[in-house]
């Protein structure tokens, strides 16, 4: 036992995937001081394992800044007081799953981008900074999420308030460009709606992706939350969901660390790096074949682009065969009746559910392919270099893709 010190400045998402490993370094050293960012204070400050928790806003910084404010601050708590051990995670996921601009690898051509980063999962990366050559329990979860008494009370209600609902998290937008899958998430909403009359569409994100929300054609069955909720009551949502459906978000990490049925439609990373771990899960990787460009790319000049209803967008958020989101829609509607005798939503704090589909049939062999795979044709073929727009795409866009089989039109 002693004194830890752990430093994980970052958004929401890195910092649920850094979850599992600083709870290990509670365990094994007993008092943790987390050294974060003030998003991360305000997601975890109701979590007994941090005993004290401090934040340097480097939000209100240049963005071009924090590197050099970062190091200052390790610096200076690495002196502070006696620790008996100190982890820094900052920038574990840039430097080893998904490169910024800054950066050289973010300019290396993408096969050997996908050589270098396309193994290694978020979850495993963070386990690695802190315990470099000790291998992560085999069964070990995503971590347990703590929330305030006020937010675990409307999670009870809400429940109460709509019991036979069908309810549908749909974060709309996530940090990067290849994270706004706008049309095809409202290809898919309406086709739920069809399939599911008692259906509950939550749609949620920040101020900025209120203008991308909309309506279905029956009345109620939309909640525009969006710059509405929180961000932990936007958690909660996806905790309490039926399903959860949406891009590569801090939420759908977070439906991931609770086991909630889900499907992240994952554009800049590879579905199983981003979704290692998770239950219940039915991601898949997006049809462009620039896809997954392990970069984070706030801009379009190097993409290749499709037109939609908001005008031109990244490609890899058109190109998607949503045949595997309604079978993870359908699975999560069968397996409702199941949560509710597993699923105890008493007090504040909350891990993942387990595989339902093993539960469900304790005798069956659980199909391996829980996931779409990438047409090896896809996979090897395109261009995502300065210049790609000479190469057009030759893809069929989603909403001429997306009927299961035996439907149609």
């Amino acid at each position: 036992m002693g004194r830890c010190l752990a430093i994980r400045w970052g958004t929401y998402g890195d910092l649920m995937y850094a979850l599992p490993a600083l709870e290990q370094l509670k365990k094994d050293y007993g008092y943790l001081h987390l050294e974060t960012t003030s998003r991360g204070y305000e997601l975890f400050r109701h979590n007994p394992t941090f005993d004290r928790i401090s934040y340097a806003p480097l939000e209100k910084f240049p963005s071009n800044e924090w590197d050099k404010l970062a190091e200052q601050r390790w610096g200076i708590l690495q002196h502070e007081l006696d620790w008996d051990r100190a982890v820094n995670f900052w920038r574990c996921l840039e430097f080893s799953c998904i490169p910024e601009e800054h950066q050289e690898a973010w300019h290396w051509e993408r096969e050997r981008r996908r050589a270098t980063f396309g193994s290694k999962n978020f979850y495993d990366e963070h386990w690695n900074r802190a315990y470099v050559d000790v291998a992560a329990p085999p069964e070990r979860g995503c971590g347990t999420m703590w929330f305030d008494d006020d937010t675990a009370e409307w999670m009870r209600y809400f429940k109460y308030r709509y019991p036979d609902r069908f309810i549908v998290a749909m974060p709309l937008a996530g940090s990067t460009g290849q994270k706004c899958p706008h049309d095809v998430l409202q290809i898919i909403a309406h086709r739920l709606e069809k399939l599911y009359p008692d259906i509950l569409l939550v749609q949620l994100g920040w101020k900025e992706e209120q203008q991308f929300q909309f309506k279905l054609e029956g009345k109620d069955r939309v909640i525009w939350a969006a710059h509405t909720y929180p961000y932990l009551q936007s958690l909660a949502v996806c905790k309490i969901a039926d399903y959860v459906v949406g891009p590569e978000t801090s939420l759908l990490v977070g439906a991931g660390l609770f086991g909630t049925p889900k499907t992240m439609l994952c554009t800049a990373s590879g579905y199983e790096q981003a979704t290692a771990y998770h239950k219940n899960d039915f991601s898949i990787q997006s049809l462009a074949p620039c896809s997954p460009c392990h970069r984070a790319i706030y801009h379009s000049k190097i993409c290749n682009l499709s037109d939609s209803s908001y005008g031109s967008t990244q490609a890899c958020n058109i190109h998607f065969d949503i045949t595997r989101v309604l079978e993870g829609a359908k699975f999560a509607y069968e397996m409702r009746g199941l949560r509710k005798t597993v699923e105890k939503l008493d007090g504040r704090a909350f891990g993942s559910l387990p595989d339902l589909r093993s539960l469900a049939d304790q005798n069956a062999v659980v199909d391996e392919d829980l996931r779409s795979n990438v047409p090896r044709r896809v996979q090897t073929s395109g261009c995502d270099g300065v210049g790609a727009s000479d190469k057009p795409l030759t893809l069929v866009p989603c909403s001429e893709v997306y009927f299961t089989k035996g439907e149609s039109a």
